[in-house]
């Protein structure tokens, strides 16, 4: 993508906090640079993500309704692709704190007495493991995990699912559901598998889920969003 856009003498927006960004673009001038670093064209500051995107610039604080530290550099692209076409500060706040996500992408749900993190759209192992990471963080009790199969891997499927088995039970001590044929093919220690989602749904009926925070992630085929049917 870069080289194209080098190719055609288009600007290109980069994350100064991405050293993989900075060297693609090596040294090409025509850029235009966002990040923490007062150094950017658009200096952005991150302030926190319990649950939610806050950040900070030119001293205007700015809180989404987006999940996870992992979407600090998808709002501030924004930002900065707002501000270099001068759209005005006050208008660029307000969209950023008026959008939802929705269409089980990075959503927040209270669903009974269970607060729910659907991220049921895609998955792979990077956004898998950002998940992961940001749910980890949250200061919550009684937390729950429900992972669905990770698609279209090909060869690097067995691996990357038992690296992320590996990374949860690392950090997380028991609640932690893997569901899918790839997931089944793991060795798990203490979690629970279910090769298909119909055999999660049995366990689901008789064993009830209630005042707990749940991270939901999974390939938009899993359609991991029917466990929400359950809850209490």
């Amino acid at each position: 993508m870069y080289d194209h856009l080098k190719l055609h003498n288009k600007t290109i927006f980069v994350n100064n906090d991405d050293p993989l960004q900075l060297k693609q673009v090596g040294n090409y001038t025509s850029i235009v640079t966002f990040g923490q670093d007062n150094q950017s064209d658009t200096s952005i500051k991150f302030v926190d993500s319990n649950p939610f995107v806050k950040l900070e610039i030119n001293n205007t604080v700015i809180q989404s309704q987006l999940i996870g530290e992992y979407n600090y550099g998808n709002i501030a692209v924004a930002i900065a692709i707002g501000k270099h076409f001068d759209v005005p500060l006050i208008a660029i706040t307000d969209a950023i704190e008026n959008y939802k996500p929705d269409n089980n992408r990075s959503e927040i749900r209270e669903v009974g007495s269970n607060q729910v993190i659907l991220d049921a759209y895609n998955a792979n192992p990077t956004s898998m493991l950002a998940a992961l990471k940001n749910f980890k963080s949250l200061e919550e009790t009684n937390k729950v995990l429900f992972l669905g199969d990770m698609f279209e891997l090909g060869d690097d499927s067995e691996f990357e699912h038992q690296n992320i088995v590996n990374w949860v039970e690392e950090n997380f001590e028991n609640n932690c559901y893997f569901i899918g044929e790839h997931f089944a093919k793991t060795n798990v220690k203490f979690g629970k598998q279910y090769n298909t989602f119909e055999n999660l749904e049995n366990f689901l009926r008789k064993n009830e889920i209630s005042n707990s925070t749940l991270l939901v992630k999974g390939s938009r085929g899993m359609a991991l969003e029917r466990i929400l049917a359950y809850l209490k």
